[in-house]
């Protein structure tokens, strides 16, 4: 029952980024957070894959795998590979959404995304 109720899961959150969130560390410290989140206890910023901060650019779960991509691809060169941030609708860190894993997705989505 629990693989009918996994697969089910997964078939309603394709093209969607909540199928691709990864957990992390969020937290003030940044010698131990990903995320690195302000006095406030908001998102601040990210952690890329060469250890450096880059500005946060926040998904929702709902958000379209396609939006995402083109959100992540407009951004700045140097921070077009960071990870994306996705967070509910409180602002809270559900975890974060890896390029490279973003772009697979893209590529072999059968939901069409490619053409919206």
């Amino acid at each position: 029952m629990d693989h009918i109720r996994t697969t089910a899961l997964r078939s309603s959150l394709e093209g969607y980024v909540a199928s691709l969130v990864r957990p992390v560390r969020v937290g003030r410290d940044r010698g131990s957070a990903v995320v690195h989140l302000d006095s406030n206890g908001k998102v601040a910023s990210v952690r890329g894959g060469d250890s450096s901060w880059a500005p946060a650019t926040l998904v929702s779960p709902s958000t379209h795998m396609v939006e995402a991509g083109r959100r992540a691809m407009t951004r700045a060169l140097e921070h077009r590979y960071v990870p994306l941030v996705c967070t509910d609708g409180q602002g809270q860190v559900l975890g974060t959404i890896g390029i490279d894993d973003l772009m697979l997705a893209l590529c072999t989505s059968s939901s069409g995304a490619m053409s919206r």
